[in-house]
């Protein structure tokens, strides 16, 4: 791959292991002999795999797989890269479905190796994948380019190389076609599909209405969910499909609560489906500055009623801003994700309600100061603190949400 992108605006990266002692020393001094041969900028870097592999409680390969990814990528990100050019080739693929097939995977999992992907919020390309094995070393031979072979691959010890080296081989044999070939045209067709199922998902509105959710076929929920999995903050590589089909099933119901991983929970509640952590959001609000909260910011302002036009303002103004009285507020202000139990008597009330009967949206939150909910927002704000004619100061507070 080195010589086939020798006329692009590349640079080499080389990540040394240290597996193999003083071969890992020679393969590295290669690579930068053939960098240096070809005029490019060569930028290594070396870890200890093993020890990092014991620490995290991780096989070699996850470990390896993991500060290679890491080392790359903040490389790239040092020389201003647009993207980081693998060599994985057409016997690689196989491989990595066979590996899934034999875990249990999914239409997803049958993708296996896309030709453009994005690992940790960076692009990662593989020019090399409708090559094989054989046409690279052919191409190598018949352009006199030297190589060298890594003695790990021999080792049984790695689920791939037993892939490699004993699986593929017999069902080589079983097979009156290419194998390599094949499961390349699979991850192809597998991939259109994928495109195809992302294009319907994203067209879905309200996907965490639960009447909208159980209206779509069992492949656009699984998206849908996939989708809402990431949104959350929850790594993919933990969700299985019994999770799935677990919130499938409390979706159909329209009621449930189950447990995920890294203390997520997933429930059915108020017609909505909802992922969120075994913690609740909450953030105490400045009155002098702007206010992070999840996906919204909070401003608020102090305003004198003599210079507030209340008529015009309730005539102009949209759901995400809202006049209190300030004098009926007592400080601090907090909005958090409502709770199980949270009441408030909503303008135009005489009595408590559950905030439970205001919420429409999973996005809802409430504002809150130190005694009493003062804002379902977006939806209701609270009685007591609304304007009088007995209001001297009014607190504006607005919320804009970035999707």
């Amino acid at each position: 791959m080195m010589h086939l992108l020798a006329d692009k605006d590349i640079i080499i990266a080389h990540i040394n292991h240290n597996l193999r002692a003083s071969e890992s020393d020679s393969d590295e001094n290669f690579v930068i002999a053939q960098a240096k041969k070809l005029g490019l900028k060569i930028f290594t870097e070396s870890s200890n795999v093993k020890a990092y592999a014991q620490r995290k409680k991780l096989s070699i390969e996850t470990a390896a797989r993991t500060i290679r990814l890491k080392a790359l990528i903040l490389i790239a990100k040092k020389n201003n890269c647009t993207a980081i050019a693998t060599a994985h080739h057409k016997n690689d693929n196989a491989e990595t479905l066979i590996h899934r097939l034999a875990r249990g995977t999914g239409y997803r999992g049958l993708c296996g190796i896309n030709p453009t992907r994005h690992i940790d919020g960076f692009k990662f390309i593989s020019p090399l994948l409708d090559l094989t094995k054989a046409d690279i070393l052919k191409y190598l031979e018949q352009n006199n380019i030297p190589s060298i072979y890594d003695i790990s691959n021999d080792s049984l010890e790695f689920t791939r190389n037993k892939i490699r080296k004993l699986i593929l081989p017999r069902l080589q044999k079983q097979s009156e076609h290419n194998l390599p070939d094949l499961l390349s045209n699979l991850s192809k067709s597998s991939r259109r599909l994928c495109e195809k199922i992302k294009t319907i998902t994203n067209s879905v509105k309200k996907p965490y209405d639960i009447t909208v959710f159980n209206a779509q076929p069992k492949p656009i929920k699984i998206e849908l969910i996939r989708k809402m999995i990431i949104a959350a903050g929850i790594g993919e590589r933990n969700i299985t499909q019994t999770h799935y089909n677990q919130i499938i099933e409390i979706a159909a119901k329209s009621k449930g609560q189950i447990s995920l991983p890294q203390q997520y929970y997933c429930q059915a509640y108020k017609g909505f489906i909802t992922i969120y952590k075994d913690q609740i959001l909450q953030t105490q609000i400045s009155i002098d500055k702007p206010t992070s909260f999840g996906n919204f910011t909070i401003e608020t302002k102090l305003l004198d009623i003599n210079t507030c036009d209340i008529e015009n303002f309730k005539t102009q103004k949209d759901r995400l801003v809202e006049w209190f009285d300030y004098d009926k507020i007592t400080l601090t202000l907090t909005a958090r994700q409502p709770q199980r139990g949270d009441k408030f008597i909503a303008i135009g009330k005489k009595t408590e309600r559950k905030v439970g009967d205001f919420l429409t949206s999973p996005n809802n939150f409430i504002i809150r100061d130190h005694q009493k909910i003062i804002w379902v927002v977006p939806n209701r704000p609270c009685d007591y603190t609304k304007l009088t004619n007995r209001t001297k100061k009014v607190l504006q507070v607005k919320v804009t949400e970035h999707i």
